[in-house]
């Protein structure tokens, strides 16, 4: 199945935020993805000047719920899934949001909704983060957490293939246990946008790689990039997809100094993979990669190590082999 990962700099204003979907959806269209993939919080970075309480207290008619129904029109246009980040208002603590992240089939049908169960937490002498004040944390149950089920005709054999993917957002990226609860549904590929934070800038890659070698299957990585205001660090960008083994299939561009220099230079090793945007701005890109269930069960096949889990990691060693 061909995807396609959307690297953007979402600004305080969902109209331009959707201007950018539509275009790259368009294009993904046009070269024969399936599925596109945004960043966390496609819909909007706040700065201090938006009206997000009053959004919130709202939201039916609000100008994010508006762009939430727009990528729902947008994906019966072009006929693709598409999933992307929104903040909803949060059902527990009415002053606060869900990061959330949404699938649109090709119909425009609402499929899936994950809410971020792990809200980004730093305290560095570089950066401050405490998304709790703002941000209510999803549940871990079942309802929040579930895989859904996408099938999509293999070009290669022309046989009906369904993948199970899961979702992650961000700072899930560093609990591994998370990770293997998405295994252990049988997770085919995690989508995990990110609007990952320079100064962290050391961790992405890593921490990428290693949950898809952990749990042997392909990790979908859009991600923000660029300077979003004078009010927060810019965001890291390198966007990929990795296969089972952690080789990058497609690589997006990265910021490498704090205040938003650019480095495009894994984007013309992929190039052939990727679309590019400069009207639009630096960094924002398409890339695309294939998921093959082959490749997964392969891996599976060649390091079968779920058959030889230590019993004394519990109840859920049998249910992993």
């Amino acid at each position: 199945m061909k995807v396609a990962i959307a690297q953007m700099t979402s600004k305080a204003s969902p109209e331009h935020n959707f201007f950018v979907c539509e275009k790259m959806a368009k294009q993904a269209a046009k070269n024969g993805a399936e599925m596109v993939f945004w960043p966390e919080s496609t819909d909007i970075i706040f700065d201090e000047d938006y009206p997000k309480e009053e959004e919130r207290a709202d939201y039916e008619g609000s100008r994010l719920k508006k762009f939430v129904d727009q990528m729902s029109g947008l994906a019966k246009e072009t006929k693709l899934y598409l999933s992307f980040g929104a903040h909803l208002p949060s059902e527990e603590e009415p002053k606060k949001w869900y990061m959330s992240y949404l699938t649109m089939n090709p119909e425009g049908t609402l499929i899936h909704s994950y809410n971020k169960i792990h809200p980004c937490v730093i305290k560095r002498p570089d950066l401050d983060v405490t998304e709790t004040d703002a941000c209510t944390s999803g549940s871990p149950g079942n309802d929040n957490i579930k895989l859904i089920d996408v099938t999509s005709t293999n070009k290669k054999t022309g046989e009906k293939e369904t993948f199970k993917l899961g979702f992650a957002i961000c700072y899930d990226l560093r609990y591994p246990k998370f990770w293997l609860e998405l295994r252990d549904r049988q997770a085919d590929a995690v989508i995990v946008p990110a609007c990952w934070f320079f100064p962290t800038r050391a961790h992405w890659e890593t921490l990428l790689t290693a949950r898809a070698i952990d749990n042997q299957y392909f990790v979908v990585c859009p991600a923000q990039i660029g300077v979003h205001n004078e009010e927060r660090p810019p965001s890291f960008g390198f966007s990929m997809v990795l296969d089972p083994v952690g080789e990058k299939q497609v690589a997006l561009g990265k910021v490498v100094e704090g205040k938003g220099k650019m480095d495009l230079s894994a984007q013309k090793e992929f190039k052939d993979h990727i679309d590019e945007f400069p009207e639009i701005g630096e960094g924002t890109a398409l890339g695309y990669a294939e998921i093959e269930l082959k490749r997964v069960g392969e891996v599976r096949k060649e390091l079968p190590i779920r058959d030889y889990e230590n019993e004394a990691y519990g109840d859920k060693h049998e249910e992993r082999k």
